[in-house]
Parts: C-alpha cells; sequence; structure tokens
C-alpha cells in the first residue's frame, strides 16, 4: 500500500509511515492530510483521511469496459438464437434481446472511454474544455492526446469517436418519433432503424474500438506526462498499474 500528500502527491517512503506514529506533515507542501491508495480488483480505490474525514476515488472505466464486453457477447448469443429462430414469436423475442444488449454494449464501450478520460486527463484542461463548451468526443479524444502517443490512430479515431459518441447520444437522448423501417443486418426482415444501428454488429464495433484505445494507452504513454486523481501519477506509471487490467479485458473479449 502507497500512501501520498492528498495536497501535492509527494509519495512517503514506506519507513516513514511505519516508525511515525505522531501527525504527518508534508515536507513538501506542509499538508497533514495523507492519502492510501491500495488495489481493488479492476479498480483502484484510494482513501484520504483527515481528521475523521475519509474521501474516496474510485475508477469506473474498467467497469464500464466489463460491462461493455458482456452486453456484447450477451448481443451474440441473442443473434443466434434469431438467426435459429423457426416462428416469428421466437424470432422477434431473440431480436429484443439482441437490441437491449447492444444498447447497453454502444452505451457502456462510450462510457468507458468517457471515464477514462475523467480518470487521467488532468482536471485544468478537462475544466477549460467545458469552458469552451468543446463537444465531449472531441475533449475525450484531444485529452487521451495529451497522457498518451495516439498519432498513429488519431485519424482513425476521429471517426470512430464520433460514429460511437453520436450513436450513444442518440440512445441516451432519443427523440420518439415515427421512423421508415430498414432491413435488419444480418436478418433481412425489415425493422425500426433503432434496432439496425444497435446490433451485434455496432455492439462488437463499439468493444473493439474501446479496447484499441485502452491498449494504445497502457502500451504508449507520454513519458513523466501529468495525469489527474488523488495522486496524479505520471502517465508511465499509470501506464504500468493499469496494463494488467487491460489485458484481462482483452482476454475475455478474444476467449469469446
Amino acid at each position: 500500500m502507497g500512501h501520498f500528500c492528498a495536497k501535492c502527491g509527494y509519495r512517503y517512503p514506506d519507513d516513514a509511515i511505519e516508525e511515525t506514529t505522531e501527525e504527518r506533515q508534508c515536507p513538501q507542501c506542509g499538508s497533514k492530510r495523507v492519502s492510501a491508495e491500495a488495489p481493488a480488483g479492476l479498480a483502484t480505490v484510494s482513501a484520504t483521511a483527515y481528521a475523521p474525514e475519509i474521501w474516496v476515488a474510485a475508477r469506473l472505466w474498467p467497469r464500464w469496459a466489463s460491462i461493455a464486453i458482456d452486453r456484447a457477447l450477451a448481443a451474440r448469443v441473442a443473434r443466434e438464437q434469431a438467426v435459429a429462430a423457426t416462428d416469428p414469436a421466437a424470432e422477434s423475442s431473440a431480436l429484443n434481446e439482441e437490441f437491449d444488449a447492444a444498447l447497453v454494449a454502444v452505451a457502456a464501450s462510450a462510457h468507458t472511454l468517457d471515464a477514462l478520460y475523467g480518470s487521467v486527463v488532468p482536471a485544468t484542461s478537462r475544466a477549460q474544455w467545458r469552458s469552451n463548451r468543446t463537444k465531449r468526443r472531441t475533449a475525450v479524444h484531444e485529452g487521451l492526446k495529451l497522457v498518451f502517443a495516439t498519432g498513429p490512430r488519431n485519424a482513425a479515431w476521429g471517426d470512430e469517436f464520433k460514429w460511437l459518441f453520436c450513436l450513444r447520444d442518440a440512445s441516451v437522448h432519443h427523440e420518439e418519433k415515427p421512423r421508415k423501417t430498414v432491413p435488419h443486418p444480418s436478418l433481412g426482415t425489415h425493422t425500426g432503424p433503432e434496432y439496425a444501428a444497435y446490433s451485434t454488429e455496432s455492439a462488437d464495433r463499439a468493444v473493439r474500438l474501446m479496447l484499441d484505445v485502452l491498449r494504445r494507452c497502457v502500451d504508449h504513454p507520454r513519458p513523466q506526462a501529468p495525469t489527474t486523481g488523488p495522486q496524479a501519477p505520471t502517465a508511465d506509471r499509470w501506464a504500468e498499474d493499469n496494463e494488467p487490467v487491460v489485458t484481462g479485458l482483452e482476454s475475455r473479449w478474444a476467449s469469446a
């Protein structure tokens, strides 16, 4: 378990914590607030204690990523059931299940990138984009470019981020109105456009993009680039700590 100054991020030597029983004061900034960080499964939880107060910070992007993978795999199963259905009622039921699962997979993939942005991009940059009313997908992409070397992916990510966030936003801010039916991606039967937009194909595409972003980030951090969070680790330290999480997510997806 590591101990840090909750104000400036100074890391206390292990022996300083073990040998000191009196009130500690940061030698760098003078703060008496101390944070402790310990791994917690797919997330890292940081607790800051000051007098009777306890502050807790949880990383949500791994949870959203896990949900996205689960739902995308569920959409695949539902598609198989729809294709194998021998009567309209069974086919309709399976299509509904595919739609529900894909809807969540797409949203959760976007939420993963959104939460990653909030987990690593410095707060000052996020505040500036928020003040300028920058589109969220643009802020997320530009923010990741500050912390990670995304160069070879930038052109492709620009288009893919636009696709993913527009699809996510269309479901969150949905406008209920009549729309012309369209052919379903695999069954050929005509259905509402939402059932074509949120399908196994879109769920797989969303998860692939999400995992590509996560892999690029843990493999190519900008050395010593600042991040955010209770201890604000450098990008390379963040990448080292989170690479096993990304590998675990990729393994779940690849083994399906």
